[in-house]
């Protein structure tokens, strides 16, 4: 976990451990800090604040499902392709279900619903102390 403000780190863990005492026995992939050694997309952390951008600001309503198959979306008069999804989705998803699946598309088509502005301002308020 870092402070939003400036990046300074306060938290760090990994999973799984190993105990210390004994070293010898340790996997070797078990003793990379994992935390700080891979690469993380951005989308699989920061889609919890599309998530809540839309459910704070009411742009969705409840029962509404989106179309995270889409491999296309329009924003700024612009076409954009998205990423291949990690995870196959059978049917169009709901808000829960983005957040339950982990669908960075749905994720993605929740920020355009925003609008660019108030997904831009929600993000800024996001790690800020107001």
């Amino acid at each position: 976990m870092s402070d939003a403000r400036d990046g300074f780190l306060l938290a760090l863990a990994n999973y799984p451990t190993f105990d210390p005492n004994e070293y010898g026995k340790a996997d070797m992939a078990a003793l990379r800090n994992i935390a700080v050694a891979d690469v993380l997309e951005p989308g699989s952390t920061f889609k919890i604040v599309a998530i809540s951008g839309v459910l704070e600001h009411g742009s969705w309503d409840r029962k509404a499902r989106s179309t995270a198959r889409s491999t296309t979306s329009n924003t700024r008069a612009r076409s954009a392709v998205s990423r291949k999804e990690d995870h196959h989705f059978d049917h169009p998803l709901t808000v829960r279900e983005i957040t339950s699946r982990s669908s960075n598309r749905g994720a993605a088509q929740l920020a355009m619903l925003m609008g660019e502005q108030a997904f831009y301002d929600h993000a800024r308020a996001f790690g800020s102390d107001n």
